[in-house]
């Protein structure tokens, strides 16, 4: 069992593994294409701490989308909206929200955050002694055959000049660079009042490096302008955790040029505008 990020940076497979767990981030489909033989079984694991860990799980293969699975038999998971204590509707995004018996009693000394991340379960799920719901603070849709499609953490989408970001779809792209071992993008405050995407990674051992132009190319092409970071960052390895989760808070401030936005500027063509 190991996280995603963890298992990218390892350069030689494992002939003997039989079985795979991983957990704890969002797995990227090319680590599945990667890691996939005959005879090996690849879990994807899916809970937080306040529902005691492990509370879906999904068979991941070459040829399917990455989902986190299905709820183990004693939880349940429900789509939630966003902003009122009611279900998201069928196949539409919305905060993951778990229930069962494994939940947390609270955080201690935290009356306020207990009541306002665990809330009355309204639907009457079954399994559920304490009767209430964890909100997760996670994004995620039940796909048509009833597994759960991961959409990154509520509080990593970022608004930038207007437009709303998911920090992870970018961090996919990065990673589905066969040179890239690990990724991570973030914001920073270049100079007061102008907030940028900067994009971090490590390469891979073993194979010729991208070079910064073309990674740049490549983003440029698979992501809208908006989404594309201001600037790229190479780091000999991507600073973790203890639990080997992306340590944000070490990312070096950037220090490499930015990228030419290459857009095309439209006057005002009123006193609005």
């Amino acid at each position: 069992a190991c996280s995603p990020t963890l298992l990218s940076s390892m350069t030689s497979d494992v002939p003997s593994l039989r079985t795979l767990l991983v957990g704890g981030e969002a797995c990227p489909h090319n680590l599945v294409v990667r890691w996939s033989k005959p005879g090996r079984q690849i879990l994807n694991t899916y809970g937080p701490t306040e529902a005691t860990v492990t509370a879906t799980m999904g068979v991941l293969t070459p040829d399917s989308p990455v989902t986190i699975g299905a709820p183990l038999p004693t939880y349940s998971i429900v789509i939630l909206d966003a902003s009122l204590p009611q279900l998201a509707e069928p196949g539409e995004l919305g905060e993951i929200g778990i229930a069962g018996i494994g939940l947390a009693v609270g955080y201690l000394n935290r009356p306020d955050l207990t009541e306002q991340k665990f809330i009355a379960d309204f639907l009457g799920l079954p399994n559920n002694p304490s009767r209430r719901i964890y909100r997760t603070g996670d994004l995620g849709r039940i796909n048509d055959q009833g597994e759960i499609e991961y959409a990154g953490r509520i509080d990593t989408q970022v608004k930038i000049r207007g437009y709303r970001i998911e920090l992870g779809e970018i961090e996919a792209v990065l990673l589905d660079q066969p040179e890239i071992a690990q990724a991570a993008v973030t914001t920073w405050e270049i100079e007061p009042g102008r907030v940028e995407l900067v994009a971090y990674y490590a390469p891979k051992a073993g194979v010729p490096a991208i070079s910064r132009a073309d990674l740049a190319q490549t983003m440029k092409r698979r992501l809208p302008d908006y989404m594309v970071p201001s600037y790229l960052e190479e780091l000999p390895a991507i600073p973790m955790t203890v639990s080997n989760k992306v340590d944000l808070r070490q990312l070096p401030k950037p220090t490499s040029v930015r990228l030419s936005a290459d857009r095309a500027m439209v006057a005002p063509g009123n006193d609005d505008e």
